[in-house]
This record gives structure tokens, C-alpha cells and sequence, in this order.
């Protein structure tokens, strides 16, 4: 897919900002891929809201839940060992364009993330701490979902801020970021997310960046809509809050429509985007 993905931006969409709905988180590699040889990898930073963070195998996740239901039941502590070398999908893509260098791990930053390492988790989970924390260590930034608690605003400001380095970024919304909270409708919900509010925060900083010229956007996305559940109420008897969610946040991040995409004038100086590029097209909903 993420081949698929890439020769469509290329050679279909650029040199317009790329903006994708979708389904497969997978496939936003793909998008980031085209824009990462267009721009340079180390001019664009990739900002990710994901209540998961993408960039381990399924085998780091599965066999060490497995493991450790398996350990309560033997009474074992054994840590599972972990496969490696697992195709490229939405559990782990982050680490394949890390690994490529389309991105650098220094510009690739987690927001909301929810499985976070914890100390307090069982030796079972060992192996997949520091799969987790190797890519801390390479230079990754997270701000995990349990940072947004008391007074989170401007520490998220700060981490925003003082991590986005480059004259180019691309968001991407995984919507599960914000599961049971303000989104019903995304695949692998497994815990509450942030709140409504918390995330078009993060959007709003985003977009104050971009309209004062220390960045300019150069692509988003917002995946892993459930389809089966779209539009449903909820087993509470509460109204699907997915598409709203999603709209908060592309309003927000684009300031309602503003052209945030040509606050700076680095991106119509690049040989690869045109100035019609940046503007956001309003869409009727």
C-alpha cells in the first residue's frame, strides 16, 4: 500500500498539499514518503495524535498480552521473545520509515500516546518496553496520554514548540487518540483517549505555529475511521461523535479555512510546492 500511496501523491497530487481521509494508518507512510523526498527529511517533522504508537511489531503487542495471561495462569514471569522483520502495516509503519530514513527520529513526534511504558507493568513486558523506549533513545518525542492532566496546556505548548524544529510539517490523526471521549467510530479502540477539548489544543498550537511563520504545513491526515460504526449510537444510547471530532480538528488545525499552508514563504520558495498548494479548499459538508 504504501508504494501504491506514494506514486499517487507524487505523481497525481503534488506539488498541492496533500490532505487524506482514510481508513489504514498504513497508508499515511505513503503520503509522508512522497513529501519526505520532495522537501528532505530532515526539513519535515511529523507530528502523530495516536493512542498507540506505531512503530512496533504486532508481535511486541500481541505475544507479550498473550504472555502475560498465559504467566497468571502458570504462575510464570518468563518474558516472551519477540519476532522480528514483520511486513509493513498500521502497527508498525512509524518504525519502517524510520528505519528507511524518510523520517528522522528526531522529527517524529507521539501525541496522546497511551501505551506509554509503564514501571508499574509486570517483567512480562520487558521485551516490549524497550522496543518502545529504543526509539525514545534514537530521539523520538512523545507526550503520552497520561500527560494530559492537571494544568497539560502549556506543557504541550512547550513540548510543541521546542520539538518542531523544521521549516515543514505533516499531521496525521489517528482518530482512536481520542476512543470513548469524543470518538466511537475508529478501529483498535482499547482505552479512553484524550477529550475533545485536549485535542483541538493540540490542533490550535499547531496552527499558531504555522500562521506565525516557524513552520508551515505541508500535508495532514486523518485515519482509521471504523465504518462499521459510523454514524451509530453508542451502547449508552449516545450519538456517534466521530465525524464532528474530525472536523473540530481540521478547523482548528487549519484555522477555520485560513491559509495556514502559506504562512511561510520558505514553502513557495521550494522548487517542489507551488504557491496554489497551500490553500485549504472548503469543502461542504
Amino acid at each position: 500500500m504504501m508504494q501504491e500511496v506514494k506514486r499517487f501523491v507524487t505523481t497525481r497530487i503534488l506539488p498541492e498539499v496533500p490532505i487524506m481521509v482514510g481508513i489504514d494508518h498504513s497508508a499515511t507512510g505513503g503520503v509522508v514518503s512522497a513529501l519526505s523526498e520532495a522537501v528532505g527529511a530532515d526539513r519535515m517533522t511529523l507530528v502523530v495524535l495516536d493512542h498507540h504508537f506505531d512503530a512496533l511489531p504486532p508481535s511486541a503487542r500481541m505475544i507479550t498480552a498473550l504472555q502475560s495471561e498465559l504467566d497468571l495462569l502458570r504462575g510464570s514471569s518468563a518474558c516472551p521473545t519477540r519476532s522480528s522483520g514483520e511486513s509493513y502495516c498500521c502497527g508498525n509503519f512509524l518504525a519502517h520509515l524510520v528505519g528507511a530514513g524518510v523520517v528522522k527520529p528526531e522529527h517524529l513526534l507521539l501525541v496522546g500516546v497511551g501505551d506509554y511504558p509503564s514501571e508499574a507493568a509486570g517483567p512480562e513486558w520487558a521485551s516490549f518496553h524497550e522496543a518502545y523506549l529504543a526509539f525514545e533513545r534514537l530521539g523520538c518525542g512523545f507526550f503520552p496520554l497520561e500527560a494530559f492532566g492537571k494544568d497539560y496546556e502549556e506543557r504541550l505548548r512547550q513540548f510543541l514548540r521546542e520539538r518542531i524544529t523544521t521549516p515543514y510539517v505533516y499531521v496525521s490523526l489517528d482518530l482512536d487518540v481520542g476512543g470513548d471521549r469524543c470518538v466511537q467510530a475508529a478501529r483498535y479502540i482499547d482505552g479512553p483517549g484524550i477529550d475533545k477539548r485536549a485535542l483541538l489544543h493540540a490542533a490550535e498550537i499547531i496552527a499558531q505555529g504555522s500562521q506565525s511563520g516557524a513552520f508551515s504545513l505541508v500535508g495532514l491526515d486523518v485515519m482509521e475511521f471504523n465504518m462499521h460504526l459510523l454514524g451509530l449510537e453508542t451502547p449508552a444510547g449516545l450519538p456517534d461523535m466521530t465525524v464532528d471530532t474530525a472536523w473540530s480538528f481540521l478547523d482548528a488545525l487549519t484555522a477555520k479555512g485560513s491559509p495556514t499552508f502559506l504562512s511561510a514563504p520558505s514553502v513557495l520558495a521550494h522548487p517542489a510546492l507551488s504557491p496554489k498548494a497551500g490553500r485549504f479548499e472548503e469543502v461542504t459538508r
